[in-house]
């Protein structure tokens, strides 16, 4: 179990693109992606929005400036000229450009990507202006959620382990049965999150269930396959143990503990 579990410690966590859609069925998608790919790159799938509120005749200028930096950044292919959407009831002029990364959506480029512009690009092109610029759409909002999700995944873990000792605990009185439980959870989940991982996203085995394509792990499978695996592990405990002390205490006589001093002979004075 702790073999298949090494896999799991290069998860990457993100939302799989059509280009992950299998290649053999009647479903359009994949072949529209590659379509796509071919026209006109990668990343023409999956844009980065950057956008801004123009408060001001400053703002535009620093937009500007901040989409020509995007534009020459390393893993960027193209960015649309500025388009200045009206303001609505209450709110200010807003200020929009697509960037287009030179990656899938899906790809760990792409992320590394949309970090960079958000913490290096962009504050080096405002120089410390009044004007924020946003990195939003789609591909920047499943990587913000991935990101969250990964950052919560090993809190969340230790969490129920742990209230689940406790439980246990006090349920048996004991510190052996909630600690073994505890450690087959722990090796129930990595073999599970390892086996994901090899398979799914580094396509170890992937033509024996069907995989064309690999991708990054979907961010809600780690939760939802640890939540089902706890669930059936916690409850095999409980029902194995609580047997077991059930049996216990039906056969009072074998608890005692045998003499270790020799039996007489009837024939002995």
């Amino acid at each position: 179990m702790i073999a298949l579990a090494i896999p799991a410690t290069s998860m990457r966590l993100g939302s799989a693109d059509y280009g992950t859609d299998p290649t053999n069925t009647n479903t359009t998608t994949h072949q529209a992606y590659e379509l796509l790919v071919r026209g006109f790159g990668p990343g023409f799938s999956g844009p980065l929005e950057l956008v801004t509120p123009i408060h001001s005749t400053a703002d535009t200028v620093a937009f500007a400036h901040v989409a020509a930096a995007v534009s020459h950044t390393h893993g960027v292919v193209a960015v649309t000229p500025t388009q200045i959407l009206p303001a609505g009831p209450g709110h200010p002029p807003v200020a929009v450009a697509d960037a287009y990364p030179s990656g899938s959506p899906q790809d760990a480029s792409t992320s590394s990507l949309i970090t960079t512009l958000r913490n290096t690009v962009i504050p080096r092109a405002v120089d410390g202006g009044s004007t924020t610029v946003y990195v939003g759409g789609q591909t920047a909002l499943a990587d913000d959620m991935a990101m969250q999700l990964n950052s919560k995944l090993l809190l969340f873990v230790v969490a129920v382990v742990g209230l689940s000792f406790l439980l246990l605990m006090v349920a048996f009185r004991s510190l052996l049965i909630p600690g073994t439980a505890a450690v087959m959870n722990l090796l129930s989940a990595g073999a599970a999150f390892g086996l994901i991982t090899a398979v799914f996203q580094h396509g170890f085995l992937g033509s024996l269930v069907g995989i064309s394509h690999t991708g990054p792990i979907s961010p809600l499978a780690p939760i939802l396959m640890f939540a089902v695996l706890f669930g059936l592990s916690m409850d095999y405990e409980v029902f194995l143990v609580s047997r077991m002390h059930e049996e216990w205490l039906k056969h009072p006589r074998q608890r005692t503990r045998p003499s270790i001093a020799p039996r007489r002979s009837r024939a002995e004075p």
